[in-house]
């Protein structure tokens, strides 16, 4: 269930506003550098990292 939620997240990552989408790459750097992208790219690698070190501790 968890990997669903953490699925559903690609879709607003993808079109963070209208007109870009994952056909309409200007290059690496538009999207970790602004904001609209970076921010919410920064929010599901830290969120992600900290899913995996979570399962990693429960598997112990």
């Amino acid at each position: 269930m968890r990997r669903v939620a953490a699925l559903s997240l690609l879709p607003a990552l993808a079109h963070a506003h209208p007109g870009h989408g994952p056909s309409a790459l200007v290059g690496l750097w538009h999207w970790v550098a602004t904001p609209e992208h970076g921010l919410p790219l920064l929010a599901a690698v830290v969120g992600a990292a900290w899913l995996a070190r979570r399962a990693l501790r429960r598997a112990r």
